[in-house]
């Protein structure tokens, strides 16, 4: 006995063999792109360079010695300083470069010197003459030179020691 198709049937079959055929049509005419790249972000490293120390000391007893902590890129340096033998009037000067060894400008947020011990007076941080401040920025791979004075008081005894630490802190500079 033979079984009679079904109209119905008949084109379903052939929408299906349409849509197999739209579907193979469609794959030849479409390709696939693939894009490599890399991203090479920005370094960040702000470094104080060696200290030079200069000293007014009309007794040549006290010394004033200055040094600095590198730590990994991107973390704070600190700059120590040391004075010892002080007597009233005994001052000196600490000189440093800033350097900014990052691949972008850097913009100065603040700088401490301290905590100053008691007894002692220190003069504000001034860099390339004064002009450089909080908010100034130093160019990618550039530097400033900055220096600060230590000034033992009056009322401070004889042969007295004070330690203290200095820091500038940055961030990447917006246009």
């Amino acid at each position: 006995m033979v079984r009679r198709i079904r109209r119905s049937t008949i084109f379903s079959l052939i929408a299906v063999v349409a849509l197999l055929g739209l579907g193979i049509g469609y794959a030849q005419w479409t390709e696939t792109l693939t894009i490599n790249g890399s991203v090479q972000t920005a370094s960040f490293d702000v470094d104080f360079g060696t200290p030079n120390v200069s000293e007014v000391d009309p007794l040549e007893v006290a010394n004033c010695s200055a040094n600095v902590n590198h730590l990994a890129p991107g973390d704070s340096n600190v700059l120590n300083v040391a004075v010892t033998n002080a007597y009233p009037g005994y001052s000196c000067t600490i000189t440093v470069d800033i350097v900014n060894n990052s691949s972008i400008d850097v913009e100065m947020t603040s700088y401490s010197p301290g905590p100053v011990p008691t007894g002692l007076t220190v003069t504000p941080f001034e860099c390339d003459g004064g002009a450089f401040q909080v908010g100034s920025i130093i160019a990618a791979t550039e530097s400033v030179t900055c220096n600060f004075g230590v000034v033992v008081g009056a009322d401070t005894s004889p042969s007295t020691n004070y330690t203290l630490t200095a820091s500038a802190q940055f961030e990447v500079a917006t246009p």
